[in-house]
């Protein structure tokens, strides 16, 4: 019964994990766009403050520029007139004087704004330089951002390509045709099952004519159950010494002795009713693990098609890789 669960369990979740890969991609996908999204409103809103602020330090400093150039001026203009205003008293009203003051106080306050200038040239140049560092940085951030967005997106594919969806696998189920017997025969093959319906699926192997094809040699667990029902037309007179019901899983190749086909797995049950019974079942189940090889073809055989019950769910075949 545990074997039983783990297969039910694995068989569970190749089947649904395609669709939770799919949902994962998607949510994943939408949580790399949401962060570059505000990684590039983030880097935005920095820029925009940084210009501002640059802006507001530039205009600053031209006001403190402007203003001290005006005081320069005003204090020149008072300098000038002192200056004429003495002159006229040494030299009787001659206005050489006052030509030489006004050109040396000129020069001098010329020389002061050309200094000035040429600080808050240098003062610029430097925000400049910061705000292109600070760009150089931005440009690295969204580089190293985009790197490993990229990174990450090669890890899913990877995971993908190496998840459960990707490991050989097949599991069928049972169909409701037909089953005929031929006389002389001993066994049976089971030649139809049900492989791309409800939860059967082949991945990574063929299916050919109620075969397994097995393309990637390794370790695989390779499982089959079939319920009988027997339904007696006279209760009173059941047969008590009636032949064994027998279950079989082989494998085909023709690098293989005796023709190429051979047993893997068997389990044979006897019938043993009690009287007056209407009908009689149960069920039987094979599993373990086998070395295959490429090109191996593995099915199923039964003694008595007939008391196979028509219930797909009651009537499986399948395997998956385990290494």
């Amino acid at each position: 019964m545990r074997i039983l669960y783990i297969v039910t369990l694995y068989v569970s979740i190749c089947l649904n994990f395609t669709n939770a890969e799919s949902s994962s991609m998607e949510k994943i996908k939408a949580d790399l766009k949401r962060d570059l999204d505000l990684e590039s409103s983030r880097l935005e809103s920095v820029f925009d403050r940084k210009l501002n602020e640059l802006k507001e330090s530039i205009d600053a400093r031209l006001e403190i520029l402007e203003t001290g150039v005006n005081l320069k001026l005003t204090s020149i203009q008072e300098n000038v007139l002192t200056e004429v205003r003495q002159d006229s008293t040494r030299n009787n009203g001659s206005g050489q004087g006052f030509l030489d003051t006004m050109k040396n106080e000129m020069d001098k306050h010329a020389t002061v704004v050309r200094n000035a200038i040429s600080s808050e040239k240098q003062y610029l140049r430097d925000n400049i330089k910061r705000l292109h560092s600070m760009i150089r940085k931005t440009e690295e951030t969204v580089e190293e951002n985009i790197r490993a967005a990229r990174e990450e997106q090669i890890k899913i594919e990877e995971s993908r390509d190496t998840g459960p969806s990707e490991v050989p696998a097949a599991h069928l189920m049972g169909s409701t045709y037909d089953r005929m017997e031929y006389p002389g025969m001993q066994l049976f093959p089971i030649v139809h099952w049900i492989s791309q319906e409800a939860f059967a699926f082949t991945r990574k192997v063929q299916y050919r004519f109620g075969r397994i094809v097995i393309s990637e040699e390794g370790l695989y667990y390779v499982y089959s159950q079939l319920s009988f029902l027997e339904v007696f037309d006279n209760p009173r007179n059941i047969e008590t010494g009636s032949l064994p019901l027998s279950h079989y899983i082989y494998r085909y190749n023709f690098i293989y002795p005796r023709g190429g086909e051979e047993s893997m797995i068997q389990s044979s049950i006897t019938k043993c009713w009690g009287q007056n019974q209407a009908f009689g079942e149960y069920t039987s189940y094979l599993g373990a693990v086998f070395h295959l090889r490429q090109g191996d073809e593995l099915f199923v055989k039964v003694s008595n098609l007939t008391l196979i019950v028509r219930e797909p769910k009651l009537n499986y075949f399948g395997l998956f890789k385990v290494n």
